[in-house]
């Protein structure tokens, strides 16, 4: 990763995402969360200093723990 991006913070996006599979307000508060957050930066992609976001990277890690466990589910329902 560039700079000092979280993959910590990449892998709870993934799990929190991997969640809202049974529990779909989930979706709706990390939308909430993100628009909060990225006020803070202005809504721009910062990767280095203290203090780093990245709202693109953290929507894709979410959408990825959602659709691995909606492929799961599917493959594994036959």
């Amino acid at each position: 990763m560039n700079g000092n991006v979280s993959n910590i913070n990449h892998v709870l996006h993934f799990i929190i995402g991997a969640i809202s599979f049974k529990i779909p307000y989930i979706t709706a508060g990390f939308i909430l969360y993100q628009l909060i957050d990225g006020f803070k930066f202005n809504y721009e992609v910062v990767r280095t200093g203290k203090v780093t976001d990245d709202i693109p990277l953290d929507f894709l890690f979410f959408s990825l723990g959602e659709l691995s466990v909606r492929y799961i589910t599917k493959k594994f329902k036959k």
